[in-house]
């Protein structure tokens, strides 16, 4: 039977519902901006942190966030407005410096008092200073910076082009030019548009109070620049309210060393101690068992010595043998492809196709199929084959990450939505109209949980739904009229 992870957390999410251990220094502060009941509580291992001081049911919206401050990215910034956000109208640039990008002349009115002195800046220094210089330099004009964070490490090189961006009367003192630093390294949300791709970064600092899990209880969505923060499952009184930081596809050694180099913290949460223990195999970093009729994962040894064997059981009953020397061979080999495969995609999707390809049946033959190599591969080649118009293929893939998306995130992410999404678009290419409407009601189901009825995401589903079972209706009366 197929490792559903879902299913296997209601045990231990039951158990995460218990609070932990508060010291008595309890801080009764409500959030600004939520729209529930909270209370912030410091507990022993995670400082600061929101708790439920009311019953939450799954898709809620929780709390709504305008930002402090906001840019756009600079991979988006000439199609994106540096206003609004909006990234789907035709754009026009600002004709002093020519970097600055918006949807309409009101938004480049209601901006002007942010963009008139970072303006003036960009055309003095004849360089585009980056997204994480703009951020910093939005933010020292407001001259509101709270400063509580200690130094963590020297950031001199980028403050000597804050000061060429904003002046020397805008800076702060160096001690708390670094704090500043720290702030927007482990405090900054990616702003993200209806495809969850990221579009800019922003500074909420209220929301940021909201401490981090694997397995969180809500997600964070934008309507622009406003943030949602939703609830994906029931929410009962004293439990913490957790968000992701992380991308839920990694495996759990990465996510742990981007959450302790990023923001400085060792994540403790119920989806890592889940697979600390010697019974329970994480999905995306498992091999495949060597029985063929089996579906569950097994484990990788912990580390590659080739001139050993690797031996390892599997609830099947089926003793599996690797040859350690081989299985890195092949797993470095594939790696070696889909790099260069990946390297390509852009310029020579067809040429991608070949090495992706040849990567794809190395990791299929050795990994689990939610390992996350192999989803990286699934993921590249179906961009490829949709670049390519090969729909046949491209559903292949996509179907494959559907069943990923099932096996290992919650129930509910807004994520799994526009996955389903995808699938139901190619099955309307390929004229699968029916197919095409249950997938259409599913990711339906999922975005009105996660995005609400309002997101552009949910619109687009449901209009799509709309459309597709208006066609089959159709179809289905000329049949009739034709019988008649």
């Amino acid at each position: 039977m197929e490792n559903q992870p879902t299913k296997e957390f209601e045990d231990i999410l039951s158990q995460s519902k218990q609070t932990e251990a508060v010291q008595e220094d309890i801080i009764l502060d409500e959030p600004k901006g939520a729209l529930k009941k909270f209370c912030i509580k410091k507990t022993e291992y995670k400082g600061r942190g929101i708790y439920a001081l009311e019953t939450i049911q799954r898709g809620t919206s929780i709390w709504q966030a305008l930002p402090f401050s906001a840019v756009v990215d600079d991979q988006n910034i000439s199609n994106t407005c540096s206003s609004c956000f909006v990234n789907d109208k035709r754009m026009f640039k600002c004709s002093k410096c020519s970097l600055i990008h918006y949807c309409s002349k009101q938004c480049q009115i209601d901006d002007w008092q942010n963009h008139q002195e970072e303006c003036k800046a960009i055309v003095k220094v004849q360089r585009n200073p980056p997204t994480f210089i703009r951020l910093a330099s939005r933010i020292l004009r407001k001259r509101k910076v709270d400063v509580t964070l200690s130094q963590m490490e020297t950031f001199a090189q980028l403050a000597m082009v804050v000061k060429e961006c904003v002046g020397r009367d805008e800076l702060l003192p160096a001690v708390d030019m670094l704090t500043l630093f720290c702030r927007l390294t482990s405090n900054g949300f990616s702003v993200l548009d209806a495809e969850m791709q990221s579009i800019g970064v922003g500074i909420y600092p209220n929301v940021s109070l909201l401490n981090h899990s694997c397995w969180p209880n809500c997600i964070v969505v934008f309507e622009g620049l406003k943030m949602n923060v939703r609830s994906i499952r029931k929410i009962e009184i004293g439990e913490e309210v957790t968000i992701s930081y992380t991308d839920l596809f990694l495996t759990g050694e990465e996510r742990r060393k981007e959450l302790h180099e990023r923001y400085f913290f060792t994540c403790r949460c119920e989806l890592c101690e889940k697979y600390k223990s010697v019974s329970e195999v994480d999905p995306r970093s498992a091999l495949r068992c060597t029985n063929t009729s089996c579906a569950n994962p097994v484990d990788q040894p912990s580390t590659f010595d080739k001139d050993e064997e690797y031996v390892v059981s599997c609830n099947c009953g089926k003793v599996s043998t690797f040859d350690m020397a081989a299985l890195d061979d092949s797993l470095e080999k594939a790696r070696s492809l889909f790099k260069k495969g990946s390297e390509l995609s852009a310029s020579e999707p067809e040429n991608a196709l070949t090495y992706l390809h040849q990567a794809f049946l190395i990791q299929q033959s050795l990994l689990y199929f939610a390992n996350h190599e192999l989803v990286m591969t699934h993921r590249a080649l179906f961009d490829c084959d949709s670049k390519l118009h090969k729909w046949d293929e491209a559903l292949q893939h996509a179907e494959c990450l559907e069943r990923v998306y099932n096996a290992v995130f919650p129930e509910y992410h807004p994520d799994t939505a526009l996955q389903i999404y995808r699938v139901a678009k190619i099955l309307l290419y390929t004229n699968q109209l029916e197919k095409a409407v249950t997938k259409l009601r599913k990711a339906l189901k999922i975005s009105e949980v996660t995005c609400g009825h309002r997101h552009k995401l949910t619109r687009v589903i449901e209009t799509s739904l709309k459309n597709s079972e208006a066609e089959i209706a159709i179809a289905v009366l000329d049949k009739v009229l034709d019988r008649d």
